[in-house]
Formats: C-alpha cells, sequence, structure tokens
C-alpha cells in the first residue's frame, strides 16, 4: 500500500513521468539509486525501463521503500522524507531539526514544513 501512495504522489500512476530533477516511472526513482538497486536484486539495469516498464519501476522502487523504512526504523515521516529527498538529507534533517518520532501531530507537521 505504501508503494502506491508513493505512486501517486510521485508520478500520479503515469509510467513516463520524468521530473524536472531527472528522476523516472511510477516511483521516480533516480537513475543513479536505480542503478544501486538493481546491482543489489541481481538486476540488469536499464534507465530505458524505468519510464516504460511499471514492474521494473516497481520493483526496483519497492526495494527502495524498503531500506528506507529499515534505515529510519519504521518511521514513516524519516521513510518519506528519505524516499523523496534522498536517505542522507533526511538524516541531516534529523541532526539540524530534531528527531519527530514520538512526537504529537502538531509537532511532526512543523518539521515537515521546514
Amino acid at each position: 500500500a505504501l508503494a502506491y501512495a508513493i505512486a501517486r504522489q510521485e508520478s500520479e500512476f503515469n509510467i513516463g513521468a520524468v521530473s524536472s530533477a531527472g528522476a523516472r516511472g511510477l516511483l521516480q526513482l533516480m537513475p543513479g539509486t536505480a542503478r544501486q538497486l538493481a546491482k543489489k536484486a541481481g538486476l540488469q539495469f536499464s534507465q530505458t525501463r524505468l519510464t516504460t516498464d511499471a514492474g521494473y519501476n516497481a520493483t526496483l522502487g519497492s526495494a527502495f521503500l524498503g531500506e528506507q523504512l529499515d534505515r529510519f526504523n519504521g518511521s514513516y515521516v524519516l521513510t518519506f522524507a528519505g524516499y523523496n529527498a534522498g536517505p542522507n538529507r533526511a538524516s541531516q534533517w534529523v541532526a539540524r531539526y530534531g528527531d519527530p518520532r514520538g512526537k504529537d501531530i502538531d509537532a511532526v507537521v512543523d518539521w515537515i514544513e521546514r
């Protein structure tokens, strides 16, 4: 269900979507990230398939989502921040603004809006 939510938000389910930053396909994967994910999964990397093969994009995007969930110990806020902006940037935000986990919803919204 999380992968569907990300596909809806990131590409509106448009397999051919390409962002101004260069993210591609349903789950808006950056080619460099997708290359690393394909290698870990034992798949051949194909930038073309990111925007032509929904299953390929979903496989890699779901793997990336899983990595973020593991990295951020199941925190959806940090998982989504890491997915969208990159895990290093999400970690930098935690260092700069504090950890939003365990805070009330207003504090989490304030953290997101920074």
